[in-house]
């Protein structure tokens, strides 16, 4: 029930962000949410960020850097290249 409130403030939270700073937090929350409970939490948040900031390539540094407590469940292609 926490996880599911905690999970649904930062899904709002990422969806009424105004700009890159505020949108960078909600993915690490939902993140931290899904930690041990199997749900992706995060991933329509990762995948928008991804999608807007893609071309940034200090940005996507950031993409990296909040997905680095996730490990073995990446399958975007920005993380696939650099596995390879």
């Amino acid at each position: 029930m926490i996880r599911d409130r905690a999970a649904n403030w930062a899904d709002m939270q990422y969806r009424n962000a105004n700009n890159m700073t505020d949108r960078s937090a909600s993915p690490g929350a939902l993140l931290n949410v899904s930690a041990g409970t199997g749900i992706d939490f995060g991933k329509h948040a990762l995948d928008d960020f991804y999608e807007r900031f893609k071309d940034d390539p200090l940005v996507v540094d950031k993409w990296f850097a909040l997905q680095a407590v996730q490990r073995g469940t990446l399958q975007r292609p920005a993380v696939e290249i650099v596995r390879t």
